[in-house]
């Protein structure tokens, strides 16, 4: 038997990739009641198993930033001892958004159980300058216009 070409082999398998890929998307598109049924009976048959996939995932995940992140600091705002993970929320690093164009649009903690440590999620993460607040300073201060709030706050301390 002669083959063919690799450039040929490459040819044939990209046609047939995008041919697949409209059948497989018409599919979808004729069939989504029945799809959605089955994936409902999949994850009423198999949800125990799947969380704690993903749960152990998570974990993994989550343990891979450890060293990158201290496990011990102190908030910046208010200089009370927060911990990256094993304490309760009130102890617990909350990472805040500095600013509203940050790369990671989530809480960065969901996203921390999401992507392992990697150099590409490191450079993401850099990316958006989190601070490290504890609950309370996390809670109070807003994202959105935050000088302005500060400078209104400053005022409104100055005036007592």
């Amino acid at each position: 038997m002669a083959y063919k070409s690799i450039e040929i082999q490459k040819k044939y398998a990209k046609e047939y990739r995008l041919k697949h890929k409209k059948e497989t998307k018409e599919y979808y598109i004729n069939h989504k009641e029945k799809i959605n049924m089955q994936k409902k009976k999949w994850w009423e048959r198999n949800k125990d198993r799947a969380k704690a996939v993903r749960k152990r995932y998570r974990l993994v995940c989550f343990n891979s930033w450890i060293g990158y992140i201290p496990e011990e600091t102190n908030c910046e705002v208010c200089g009370k001892k927060i911990y990256f993970r094993g304490h309760d929320k009130n102890e617990t690093i909350h990472f805040d958004h500095k600013h509203e164009n940050c790369a990671i649009k989530q809480a960065p903690s969901h996203w921390l159980g999401k992507f392992r440590r990697t150099e590409k999620n490191q450079r993401i993460w850099e990316s958006c300058k989190f601070g490290n607040l504890c609950v309370s300073c996390n809670k109070n201060l807003p994202t959105k216009n935050r000088k302005e709030w500060l400078r209104r706050a400053v005022e409104y301390t100055e005036k007592l």
